[in-house]
C-alpha cells in the first residue's frame, strides 16, 4: 500500500483532504495504471470488499487528515465484470 500526500500537506496542519483510493492487483506501478482488481466478497478471495470499505478506509481516516464523510472517499479500480 502506498499513501501519497498532497503537496503542501506539512505546511497546512489543519487542512483536511478527500481521499482517492485506486485498487490494483499485485502491482508496484504508480496509481492510475488501471490494473485489474478483485475486491469482491467471494468464497475464494474472502471478504476483500469489506476489508477495504470497513477496515482500510477507517484506518486511513484515523492516521491522516482526511475528510471522513460518506461522500468524500472515491474508490476506483479495474472491472471484475463484463
Amino acid at each position: 500500500m502506498q499513501v501519497l500526500l498532497p503537496k503542501g500537506n506539512a505546511e497546512h496542519p489543519t487542512q483536511q483532504y478527500p481521499v482517492f483510493y485506486t485498487v490494483g492487483r499485485c502491482s508496484e506501478r504508480a496509481p492510475f495504471g488501471f490494473d485489474d482488481s478483485y475486491v469482491l466478497n467471494l468464497p475464494n478471495n474472502g471478504p476483500s470488499g469489506d476489508a477495504i470499505t470497513q477496515e482500510l478506509i477507517a484506518e486511513i481516516d484515523a492516521r491522516f487528515r482526511t475528510v471522513a464523510a460518506p461522500y468524500a472517499p472515491l474508490l476506483t479500480g479495474g472491472s471484475t465484470g463484463g
